[in-house]
């Protein structure tokens, strides 16, 4: 089973988004940026997913996605925010494969169906 990340500082969306992406994948979610960032370092295990929220205290998800990077530069990154700014979007490609707006996202399904075409153009890609 593909191993994903969920880190979101809302605990009721980590606990609903932990439990509907389980069906998919195997899910391990974090409230606070630095755990997702110590787990990803410690744990030599793949990863296939991260998608973290943007606004978080203490670390944002641009940083969270830039060191996620660092740590597991074949893994996809998603940054989900409710913040859709034109600065956020003119900057994506720096740090993750894609940008999902939480108003406009309205079911984990909708989620999965990204993930599927990013993990597909990844395959295709030389």
């Amino acid at each position: 089973m593909r191993q994903l990340i969920f880190v979101d500082d809302n605990v009721t969306l980590v606990r609903v988004m932990g439990k509907a992406l389980s069906t998919n994948y195997q899910v391990k979610t974090f409230i606070h940026p630095r755990e997702a960032l110590v787990y990803m370092e410690d744990n030599n295990s793949e990863l296939d997913v991260i998608i973290s929220d943007f606004k978080m205290p203490g670390m944002n998800g641009f940083e969270v996605l830039a060191k996620a990077k660092m740590l597991k530069p074949e893994t996809i990154r998603i940054l989900l925010t409710g913040y859709a700014e034109e600065g956020i979007l003119e900057n994506k490609e720096l740090f993750c494969d894609a940008i999902l707006d939480k108003n406009i996202c309205k079911s984990t399904q909708d989620i999965v169906n990204v993930i599927d075409k990013l993990t597909l153009k990844k395959q295709e890609t030389p």
